[in-house]
């Protein structure tokens, strides 16, 4: 009967041993799927980063395009302007010396 405690001890043992590790398993799954999960909101948050970056670089292209086209209407205002101002300066020159003229025909 010694043999048969021996077996039953044994069997016994490796029954224990076999449930820690169904239990060590089983506790590696569930931090696996913990783990899964929170990987899903790191990508995603890295995906709505990603999406920022790639919008906020859009606008810097978009204002710097707006620059220069403003800087372009700026220079092209300035020299119409200057034309304009020219000619204004032209009329007024011929009106005063009409006006001469007709004084010194008096």
């Amino acid at each position: 009967m010694a043999s048969f405690a021996a077996l039953t001890s044994f069997a016994t043992s490796r029954a224990s041993h076999i449930d820690l590790i169904r239990t060590a398993v089983s506790d590696i799954a569930t931090m696996a799927s913990s783990q899964a999960k929170h990987l899903d909101g790191f990508k995603a948050t890295i995906r709505e980063i990603d999406l920022s970056t790639q919008q906020t670089a859009a606008m810097a292209e978009e204002s710097e395009a707006a620059r220069q086209s403003m800087q372009s209407d700026a220079l092209i205002s300035q020299f119409d302007f200057g034309e304009t101002e020219r000619r204004q300066e032209s009329t007024e020159v011929r009106s005063h010396q009409a006006q001469a003229r007709l004084i010194l025909q008096s």
